[in-house]
């Protein structure tokens, strides 16, 4: 979890252990004033999730969330207890300008927050 990358291709060694050919993605933020305001609303919502009960774990994950100052990663933790489909998590990790990975949480945390399990 320390860098985003691309799975390029997998090599057999002829070891018990595969290696991959990887490439970085590093995550580009065009508009940090911008994620800063997407960061604290994704909060928001990710807060009314967990008080409400309904559809959200523990309050300690909303401890974990708000302790979080980078808007980086707390897209990622957001994802990991918010959003429950894997596909919908999978589609965030290729997101690679931040604004746009904070708007993709946010939506999914208001389309399809009422339906979580």
């Amino acid at each position: 979890g320390i860098q985003r990358i691309r799975l390029n291709d997998w090599h057999e060694t002829g070891t018990p252990y595969r290696v991959a050919e990887i490439e970085p993605m590093p995550t580009i933020n065009e508009d940090a004033e911008a994620s800063a305001v997407l960061a604290q609303r994704a909060i928001g919502l990710a807060r009314n999730l967990v008080n409400s009960g309904a559809h959200a774990p523990s309050s300690q994950a909303l401890e974990e969330i708000e302790a979080i100052e980078d808007p980086e990663p707390l897209a990622d933790l957001i994802a990991y207890h918010l959003i429950r489909d894997p596909a919908r998590r999978q589609e965030l990790l290729g997101i690679n300008e931040l604004g746009e990975r904070l708007r993709y949480v946010i939506n999914q945390l208001i389309n399809v927050g009422p339906s979580l399990p």
